[in-house]
């Protein structure tokens, strides 16, 4: 991944009873995250698997020791939802900065395009692409593709480079709204 799903975003909390502005920078990983979640359901799950091994047990001990699987297993439980609460906040922070930056890229596609003497329609037929996606590139309407960028990269009266992309465009989000779609298989399980 290009930048590893980092985001650092930053929060304003306003606390009423101190009449004072919280700023907390935030930087987490999605992909640490999605592998928490992982590892404490898969532990929340063993752990309720062991406590059955224990439920025709009648004696103080064995009775116990299901209790502690269970509470283990509860424990576990409560930390997977924190850190699917913790993953959402992270993916809607990295939509956010998506946006902000494929905003940014649209006005800069709109301010070469017009200083160049171009219309959308002429840019259009230079870069390969519809006139409604140069519409759609430029309003930041719409996810860019990777295919689309490159489109407009090649386009040489519009001057862009590599430089002049954010990271942030390149990105997967699942939570950003796009399909990621698997490559479908065919019937000979070639991909």
């Amino acid at each position: 991944m290009l930048m590893a799903s980092f985001i650092e975003a930053s929060i304003s909390t306003y606390i009423s009873s101190m009449d004072k502005h919280l700023l907390l920078d935030i930087c987490i990983d999605a992909d640490w995250l999605e592998r928490r979640i992982y590892r404490d359901s898969s532990r929340a799950s063993r752990w309720r698997q062991e406590a059955g091994r224990f439920y025709w047990r009648t004696d103080c001990e064995g009775s116990a020791i299901r209790a502690a699987y269970l509470t283990q297993s509860l424990q576990a439980s409560y930390r997977v939802e924190r850190w699917r609460r913790n993953l959402a906040l992270t993916q809607a922070a990295i939509v956010g900065v998506q946006r902000d930056t494929r905003s940014a890229f649209g006005l800069l596609v709109k301010e070469r395009r017009t200083t160049a003497g171009l219309s959308r329609i002429e840019l259009s037929r230079l870069a390969g692409l519809d006139d409604k996606t140069i519409g759609n590139v430029e309003r930041a309407g719409f996810f860019i593709s990777r295919k689309s960028i490159e489109a407009l990269i090649a386009v040489p009266e519009l001057q862009l480079s590599w430089a002049d992309v954010g990271q942030e465009l390149l990105e997967e989000n699942p939570a950003d709204g796009r399909k990621h779609k698997r490559p479908r298989r065919s019937k000979t399980g070639a991909v």
